[in-house]
């Protein structure tokens, strides 16, 4: 009985520790980083979405590899610093219509959310994003949004000169639950937001 309160006492405490860890990073995504969602999708492997936003902008995402580095329970694990922890995440490789140079997208610390199994993982997010929106806390401060979005989804990347910024919302596979899983194996749901109105 004494051990399993002391595992559920340094479980407690790491999660504290690491929601902690969080909050020092300082960082400086705020809604209108964020920005509004355009569009929520899902890519494979070697597969492309063709993107047209607002009548003007229009590009392919193509995604080009993905690099899984969550190879442990964070739940778990004893990370001795901010970067340890920082560093267990995915990060999938974009290519924007045929430029050579691709872009880095990294979920958040620990790795995306983890797919639910229940059907069209696309609308289970865009439900989730619907729902913090609607949240009672963001009609007395706007900043629960941001602060939400990026505890579920990361900071992103910003794209196209700034005007778009992506996330990683989903992952059907992690390292750690997964280890054999090939590059071929692994689906992303991708939030697609953007700043021009």
């Amino acid at each position: 009985m004494r051990q399993k309160r002391i595992v559920w006492m340094s479980t407690l405490l790491l999660l504290l520790g690491v929601a902690g860890c969080e909050k020092e990073t300082g960082t400086s995504t705020d809604q209108r980083q964020i920005g509004d969602v355009v569009e929520v999708f899902e890519l494979a492997y070697g597969q492309s979405k063709e993107i047209t936003y607002g009548g003007k902008e229009k590009f392919t995402l193509s995604l080009q590899d993905i690099k899984d580095h969550v190879t442990v329970n964070c739940a778990l694990a004893d990370f001795k610093n901010r970067e340890e922890y920082a560093s267990v995440k995915i990060d999938a490789y974009l290519q924007i219509n045929n430029e050579k140079k691709r872009i880095e997208v990294s979920s958040k610390p620990c790795g995306a959310l983890p797919y639910a199994g229940k059907g069209d993982e696309v609308k289970d997010m865009t439900r989730l994003i619907e729902e913090i929106n609607a949240a009672p806390a963001n009609a007395k401060d706007r900043s629960y949004y941001s602060d939400r979005f990026r505890s579920l989804f990361g900071e992103g990347t910003p794209i196209k000169q700034g005007a778009f910024r992506i996330f990683i919302g989903k992952a059907s596979l992690c390292k750690y639950a997964s280890p054999e899983a090939r590059v071929e194996d692994y689906k992303l749901v991708f939030i697609l937001t953007s700043n021009s109105k």
